[in-house]
């Protein structure tokens, strides 16, 4: 599994604006609309506008039940759920 965090300053209107883009590169099962999906990559897209999450389905055989083919560091599975949960307040889908 490979992690890559990008920060960058947007400008926008003459100001700047912090962007940060977190890809997550490997087999991983996520949750979409209540059921799990096997995806090869995770992009999430942190602006001003809010969070935006990109998936790249995984086509390939899918691993036996209960295996973990590549698991995220307990640091970057917190990031991710951070940033999660930061978009869904944003649209006010959380308290």
């Amino acid at each position: 599994m490979e992690i890559t965090i990008t920060q960058r300053t947007e400008i926008i209107d003459g100001k700047g604006y912090p962007l940060t883009t977190t890809r997550i590169t490997g087999l991983q099962q996520v949750q979409r609309h209540g059921k799990p999906v096997w995806v090869s990559a995770i992009t999430y897209h942190d602006s001003r506008e809010g969070c935006t999450s990109v998936f790249r389905l995984y086509n390939g055989p899918i691993p036996q039940e209960g295996e973990v083919p590549n698991r995220l560091p307990p640091s970057a599975e917190a990031r991710v759920k951070e940033i999660a949960a930061q978009g869904l307040r944003r649209k006010g889908e959380i308290a």
